[in-house]
């Protein structure tokens, strides 16, 4: 990474290099930004799945009141996760 640069646009300038159309991308909290949003989505394609934390309230709660909740028990790492995907 160039020293007088961070992360965000590094990472933009990654995501044009890559072949997204119709896939499903996920980045580190970090890049859950309306504007790395719209230039992935928009421009590249994906699907977005963006990380929010709780240091982004208003996002946080928007997704609350228009996506249902995983179930209590969901957790990403378990073996049934994923089903349906490659082994």
């Amino acid at each position: 990474m160039d020293t007088k640069t961070n992360e965000i646009p590094v990472a933009r300038q990654l995501y044009q290099k890559l072949d997204l159309d119709g896939r499903k991308v996920s980045l580190e909290a970090l890049h859950t930004q309306a504007q790395s949003a719209c230039r992935l989505v928009l421009e590249q394609g994906p699907d977005h799945l963006p990380t929010v934390k709780d240091n982004q309230p208003p996002l946080r709660k928007n997704i609350q009141q228009l996506a249902e909740a995983p179930p209590a028990a969901f957790s990403p790492s378990a073996d049934d996760a994923h089903a349906g995907g490659p082994a």
